[in-house]
């Protein structure tokens, strides 16, 4: 970390900010961007902050969350209802910078804008780009399954993009030029706030990573929590009754809920409430949106994703994991998914002498990003009549931890989007030679060529090319999207079939 020179002031509309200059940048670090959501303003939409003078030179403590690990493997340290603060890192120089607006992951449950993976330093006097990371209330703060209070960590983000979006001026970006970037839950994010009533200019480009495919609660699951709740709390009054409990329990019974519920619902009970808080109806509203707004999206995922989440599971046996995976496609909203049996078959032969734990990761990886990911490109295409462009990625390049078991997992395409590499909580995760520094800077000038107008080295998408990058350890390739995808998923993609390089 550079050495900072506190005694830095930026007047803007939100009022007098004290940051610091370090070597390297400014960073103004812990600026409210709401009034605190505490007291009776726990569980209510975030609040508009009067103008005032603000200390900026430490981070915020991160929301509350009960002991899990951040992105960068380390878990989060000290946490603080009074959550809403961002975190401004911008070039030394003057001038109007684009601005990359940051909202992490961690299956909103989880998450930490202080994460050194998100560490902006390095980024911004490289490339001369503005780096906000934002915090968000999480799990039952912040997606609370109640009918009278939906969507309150996405009415969080969106408070913060409107702070940017007035503020970032005076701290050398462009409101003209926000990109807001999002990997995993925050992907997700993106694509709410791509329908999300009010969100509308408050960006002008986006990028979603690692953007898994899954359901919004609907009404009955809603129902269902709420009569869990009920139950356990002894009252029908939730939101009072909630407000009133002290945080611990709260979490304690927030984790408990989505035990209870995970197996009944088949997925976590913390996510958006489609339709509510003006919300649209779907995750695929937000492709349409922004489609026919003429939106630019840049799009993808990583290769092998879901070996993250079953490495821990990689004694798995044959039988298991076939029934895992039917359970996937029995949730799936695919509009003609493939049998199970023929499914796992297909997977089988080419990746023999793999271990079943690894077939599964594959069939999983297309099922809930790489062919979500497809229709998402194809959907784009079929609103935007030429008005927009969408991009796709894949991040091919493998992790190094673990004998390279791992491959190209969720979440590995992060530190080298930030350049945090060399971080203690990360090296291993994602390596440190010079080959893999490099494709750090080659995925760092592509998502900034993107966030610029100028467009990532590869062809928008179409159903024609169907043209993605591949990014490995060699740079980033085009190449059609659809070029290792299993064959029985095709009948999903609503497409012509490609034509072979």
């Amino acid at each position: 970390m550079n050495a900072a020179a506190p005694g830095l002031s930026v007047t803007c509309p939100a009022g007098d900010i004290e940051g610091q200059e370090t070597s390297s940048c400014r960073q103004f670090l812990g600026i409210p961007f709401a009034q605190p959501p505490v007291g009776s303003r726990r569980l209510a939409p975030p609040a508009p902050l009067p103008p005032g003078r603000h200390q900026a030179t430490s981070a915020h403590p991160a929301p509350p969350q009960r002991a899990g690990k951040a992105l960068a493997l380390r878990p989060v340290g000290v946490t603080d209802e009074d959550c809403l603060h961002l975190n401004i890192h911008t070039p030394r120089a003057s001038g109007a910078h684009p601005v990359w607006v940051w909202i992490y992951g961690g299956g909103f449950t989880n998450g930490d804008a202080r994460d050194p993976i998100y560490e902006a330093a390095r980024l911004v006097e490289t490339h001369q780009v503005v780096v906000v990371t934002l915090n968000y209330r999480l799990g039952l703060l912040g997606f609370p399954p109640l009918s009278e209070a939906p969507n309150l960590g996405l009415l969080d983000q969106q408070a913060a993009l409107r702070w940017v979006r007035t503020n970032i001026e005076a701290f050398g970006g462009n409101p003209s030029q926000i990109t807001v970037l999002g990997e995993s839950a925050g992907g997700v994010s993106i694509l709410a706030q791509l329908t999300l009533a009010g969100s509308e200019g408050t960006f002008q480009r986006a990028v979603i990573q690692s953007a898994a495919t899954s359901p919004w609660l609907d009404k009955a699951a809603v129902a269902r929590c709420q009569h869990w709740l009920q139950g356990e709390l002894g009252t029908p009054d939730l939101l009072s009754t909630l407000r009133a409990l002290p945080l611990p329990k709260l979490l304690n019974l927030g984790a408990a809920l989505d035990e209870a519920l995970r197996p009944v619902l088949g997925h976590g009970v913390f996510r958006p409430q489609r339709g509510e808080a003006g919300l649209g109806t779907a995750e695929e509203d937000g492709i349409t949106r922004a489609a026919e707004r003429g939106l630019p999206l840049l799009l993808g995922c990583n290769a092998n994703e879901q070996r993250l989440f079953l490495f821990a599971q990689r004694g798995l046996e044959k039988q298991a994991a076939l029934r895992r995976l039917r359970a996937g496609l029995k949730r799936s909203t695919l509009p003609a998914p493939p049998e199970a049996g023929a499914l796992w078959a297909a997977y089988e032969s080419p990746l023999d002498p793999r271990p079943p734990w690894q077939r599964l990761a594959a069939a999983e990886t297309d099922l809930y990003y790489q062919v979500p990911l497809l229709r998402r490109g194809a959907a784009y295409v079929r609103h935007s009549q030429g008005k927009g462009a969408c991009w796709l990625y894949r991040f091919d390049a493998p992790s190094p931890a673990l004998k390279g078991q791992l491959g190209a997992s969720h979440g590995l395409e992060v530190p080298y989007l930030f350049g945090t590499l060399d971080h203690p909580s990360v090296q291993r995760f994602a390596g440190t030679d010079p080959v893999r520094w490099a494709l750090a800077e080659t995925f760092q000038r592509q998502w900034l060529a993107f966030a610029t107008g100028e467009g990532p080295s590869w062809n928008a998408w179409s159903e024609t090319t169907q043209e993605s990058g591949f990014f490995t350890l060699d740079g980033v390739t085009p190449a059609p999207s659809t070029k290792d995808l299993n064959p029985l998923w095709t009948p999903n993609l609503e497409l012509p079939p490609h034509a072979e390089p």
